[in-house]
């Protein structure tokens, strides 16, 4: 929603509202992207200028491949793995022989131009995607468009980077993930877009590189000119026109530095001003990224999600893949801990040909439930963590658990497995086995659940949208996704609690765990493991240091008594202005109250 509000101050013309998508404040002049050109509809042509379309698709072809390549090589140590995962996904799609023979079908048997060959098998092949209960093909709808709009750009013989003025607050309709890395060189000031969300691929990445963003403002290219002075707050979602900025103006607004991430250094534990100890595990979802963020010095991987394991092979992983991989894992680890989350996909992925259209997947056949009703894949899977399990160093995390039983049902199953292995294997070793909290349920039964485990992990991402009754991916109710909400403050306090009464440990995970924004409260509930994003760690520590136990405690206690989302925000952002005004915690990149995927 957008609104406009005339101001009183001379020096401000107008203010518009939007989501924030990525934090920090900004001032500068605008640069319009401009939209897409029209797509000439070429049809009905001769065999020559088939010829000649073909010749400039597969131009496009490599140069868009060229140019996936170069920004691997320019942000692989600037940028989170999940971005990289983002430029390699869109990689292949370039590199996809059926994308590509249907385009170049198109050209040749029906006669028609490149660019609308090019958009006719994007909007087919994105349809099929967007139809499908798989959130994680749905999301790649995003790079397929990613695609057709860069082999559309080269087509039209635009420049394959972006040359702004520095410091340009960029607008327009919508952002794509590449867009954002060819404008990075110029070190815009922020961006501003009507469309586009928390989770839109394009703002992840402008999180990782620092810049700040707002979307969601209506008919935003046609209320922002070029050359327009503003400010933007993408702390509070506002966006202010200035006629005459002066230093006042400029001097509050912190730099934005796209420079390299500093190294983590051999610390994988920080302490706080009072000595008080936290530990900072690490997400990895390769065997090289483990031995990547173990060698920076961290002492464990927190989580490794399983089904990266879909991105090596499309069906089901048999189980001699899945030993290896898991095995290579270990021996990444050297002895180290690393856990492993037991597969979390769609039915379709788990058993070959078989497909069931769910009105709301996120609450159906997901994660153990489907894992325990197909008992021979998910056996199979328990197999290969046992047997790659020789070095003790491994465990398993169980998602979506309900309730104690469902435990009980996983440990009878390993023991079962473990029986028939240990026969003929003298090496394998029965992995510790946790849960992964995130359902309501789970909260209400921790005590129950912590008797079967081993430990846990907060999945806080779904944690929120399972407590709140929020789709996480429905930008239609993102002011009800509240991460500071007291229910999810009680919620971790509650688990938290528990834990430690039973000495288990208790690790958080997902996005808030990498957020010195949240660190004063999660510190201040208990929390004492945390694991994130190998990239997030040096900011982590660095703004741990300056934190006490005893200010973290008083703070929570303060919002715990509060009954709203708004007034959480409002306390904590403030607590933060105050402590870390040198470090600029404006510029860290936390999701707000009201968007975040913590």
């Amino acid at each position: 929603m957008v609104s406009e509000n005339n101001a009183s101050d001379s020096s401000q013309r107008i203010r518009l509202t939007g989501r924030v998508v990525s934090r920090g404040k900004a001032f500068g002049p605008v640069y319009v992207l401009p939209k897409s050109d029209l797509i000439t509809d070429f049809r009905d042509l001769n065999e020559h200028q088939i010829a000649l379309e073909l010749e400039n698709f597969d131009r496009a072809v490599f140069q868009v491949t060229d140019r996936l390549k170069d920004a691997t090589d320019k942000y692989s140590s600037s940028v989170a793995d999940n971005t990289l995962d983002i430029i390699s996904a869109q990689a292949a799609i370039v590199a996809d022989p059926s994308f590509c023979g249907k385009v170049r079908d198109r050209i040749r048997n029906d006669a028609f131009g490149a660019q609308l060959a090019i958009r006719i098998v994007t909007d087919e092949y994105r349809d099929q995607l967007l139809s499908l209960e798989d959130e994680h093909l749905r999301e790649k709808a995003a790079d397929l468009q990613d695609v057709c709009e860069q082999l559309l750009s080269f087509l039209y013989e635009k420049p394959a980077a972006f040359e702004l003025p520095r410091g340009s607050v960029i607008v327009c309709s919508e952002i794509w993930p590449t867009t954002v890395l060819s404008i990075a060189a110029s070190k815009p000031a922020a961006i501003v877009t009507e469309a586009g969300g928390w989770t839109s691929h394009a703002f992840i990445l402008a999180r990782e590189l620092g810049i700040p963003a707002i979307s969601g403002v209506k008919n935003v290219i046609q209320r922002l000119a070029n050359g327009d002075n503003v400010r933007v707050d993408a702390v509070n979602g506002h966006i202010e026109f200035i006629d005459f900025p002066d230093e006042t103006v400029i001097s509050t607004i912190p730099p934005v530095s796209l420079e390299n991430k500093p190294s983590i250094g051999l610390a994988s534990r920080v302490k706080l001003s009072d000595g008080t100890e936290l530990f900072l595990l690490a997400n990895a979802d390769s065997a090289d990224k483990c031995r990547e963020a173990l060698d920076s010095g961290v002492s464990e991987i927190g989580l490794v999600r399983s089904e990266y394991l879909f991105e090596m092979i499309e069906s089901l992983p048999n189980e001699t893949l899945q030993t290896d991989t898991y095995r290579e894992i270990a021996e990444a680890a050297n002895g180290r801990s690393v856990a492993i989350r037991t597969f979390d996909v769609s039915i379709g992925r788990l058993v070959a040909g078989k497909t069931q259209r769910e009105r709301n997947p996120a609450l159906g056949m997901r994660s153990i439930r489907l894992t325990l009703r197909y008992e021979r894949q998910f056996r199979s899977q328990l197999r290969a963590l046992i047997r790659a399990n020789s070095r003790g160093n491994l465990s398993i995390v169980v998602p979506m658990v309900s309730g104690a039983a469902d435990v009980r049902r996983v440990r009878s199953l390993v023991k079962s497995e473990f029986e028939k292995i240990s026969s003929s294997e003298s090496n394998a070793i029965v992995p510790k086995i946790g849960a992964m909290i995130e359902l309501p349920s789970a909260v209400i039964t921790i005590d129950q659940i912590l008797e079967e485990v081993d430990f846990v992990c907060l999945g806080t991402n779904d944690l929120v949208q399972y407590v709140l009754g929020v789709d996480r991916d429905n930008e239609t109710v993102a002011d009800w996704y509240q991460t500071l909400h007291p229910a999810i403050l009680r919620s971790i306090k509650s688990v938290i609690d528990s834990a430690a009464a039973m000495n288990k440990p208790a690790t958080v995970c997902g996005e808030a765990a990498g957020s010195p924004f949240y660190l004063p409260l999660l510190v201040g509930l208990g929390v004492r493991r945390f694991s994130m994003n190998p990239s997030s760690i040096a900011s982590m520590i660095e703004h741990a240091r300056k934190l006490s136990l005893s200010d973290c405690s008083r703070l929570t206690e303060s919002m715990l008594l509060s009954t709203s989302a708004s007034q959480n925000e409002r306390t904590l952002a403030n607590f933060c202005a105050k402590l870390w005004p040198g470090l600029g915690v404006e510029r860290v990149n936390f999701p707000p109250a009201s968007t975040s995927n913590f």
